[in-house]
This record gives structure tokens, C-alpha cells and sequence, in this order.
């Protein structure tokens, strides 16, 4: 079993060129969570918003892969993450790098290694990682998931949408509560699942619509 409160099996990777590193504040696991790219940094903003993903974790084990007529590897997962339909582990490459036999080859024995112990394994790109506009909605939103929404807030808005059906973000806001404030809150419903917007199909804009979740 994984130890989700445990620390890093490894050190953050650097290597010989310079990388971007970095540290995301989960809320969702009530941790720091350090990545090693930009790429896996994106990737942890989809597992912070997905409502499915209980608690996530990154480089959760160290595992010795043994192969049959070759030397055996150690392989550690880049997350780990608990949905609401199993346990999942997940590998964050940039495509480019899947082309390479040697890393394909060694992706194929650690995802039945990690299958064999009950785990979902599923190899993530940038083709499924930077899919726009749902990203660029995720970046603006996260940070507004700090922001408190008193419950009349969210009743009023439930109410109105209840009467009137699916609405503009602009005319739902001042419902809301008044001025910017309300723009502030309604995001942040809305990054919360509270209610529901287009988020994979267009860009958070004034005239989006937002329905009940």
C-alpha cells in the first residue's frame, strides 16, 4: 500500500540541464506537492480541480522491476492518486519521449508491475494534459477555491437558476452579491463544483453560462 502522508521515494530529478522546479500548495491533500517540470506541474492543477480525485500524491514508491534476459530497473511513479473508482498511478512524459524504445520498454514492465498490485497505471501527455480551454479555466479558478462563500450566497444563486434556468455569468453574479464581489464569489462556486459551467468547451467569460452542478 501506498502511504500517502509518507515522504518523496526520491529526490527531486535535476540532471545536467536546467529545469523549471517547483512546490504547489494542495489543498486536496493538505500537503505540499513538489513537481519537476512544468508539464507535471499542469497535471497537478488537474488532478487539484478534478471533483473524482479524493487526494493525490507525487514520486509515491521506489519499485525494482525485474527483467527476464536483462538488468533489472528501479522505477518510481511520478503520482499517485485516489479516485473515487480505484487507486491510480500515473507517469507525466512530454510525447516526444514515448517515441524512445528504451523508455517504452520500461513504461510496458512498470505498468504491469503496478497493475499486478492493484493499481490503475495510465501514461499522461501533454496531448491530455494541456487541453485547452479546460487548463486555462483550471489556472484562473484554483486560486479562488481560498475564498469563503457564506451559504446565503450560494442558496440565492440555486434559487434564481431554479426559476430561470441555465444563465449568463453576468446577470447571476450581482445575485449573488453585489459588485465584484459577486463575480469573486460565483468563480469561486464554481471552482468548488457548486455550480457548473462550460469549462472544457470555452473560455470563463461574462456571458458563459452557468447552470447547477
Amino acid at each position: 500500500m501506498i502511504d500517502m502522508q509518507g515522504k518523496r521515494a526520491r529526490r527531486v530529478v535535476t540532471g545536467r540541464k536546467p529545469r523549471v522546479t517547483g512546490r504547489y500548495p494542495s489543498m486536496k491533500s493538505n500537503r505540499t506537492v513538489q513537481w519537476e517540470s512544468q508539464l507535471e506541474r499542469d497535471f497537478i492543477m488537474l488532478l487539484e480541480f478534478d471533483p473524482s480525485v479524493c487526494r493525490y500524491r507525487e514520486q509515491p514508491k521506489t519499485v525494482e522491476i525485474k527483467v527476464h534476459n536483462g538488468p533489472n530497473f528501479h522505477y518510481t511513479p511520478d503520482f499517485y492518486a485516489e479516485r473515487l473508482d480505484g487507486r491510480y498511478v500515473y507517469e507525466v512524459k512530454e510525447a516526444r519521449e514515448l517515441q524512445k524504445d528504451d523508455i517504452r520498454r520500461r513504461l510496458t514492465l512498470a505498468g504491469e508491475l503496478m497493475v499486478s498490485e492493484g493499481y490503475f497505471f495510465q501514461v499522461v501527455t501533454e496531448e491530455t494534459i494541456r487541453v485547452q480551454p479546460l487548463l486555462g479555466n483550471i489556472r484562473m479558478l484554483l486560486p479562488l477555491r481560498s475564498v469563503d462563500v457564506p451559504e446565503e450566497c450560494l442558496d440565492s444563486a440555486k434559487e434564481y437558476l431554479s426559476q430561470q434556468g441555465a444563465t449568463p455569468f453576468h446577470e447571476l453574479a450581482p445575485i449573488v452579491a453585489p459588485g465584484a464581489q459577486g463575480w469573486m464569489y460565483l468563480k469561486a462556486l464554481i471552482s468548488h463544483h457548486k455550480l457548473k459551467a462550460p469549462l472544457d468547451s470555452e473560455d470563463l467569460t461574462a456571458d458563459s453560462l452557468i447552470s447547477p452542478a
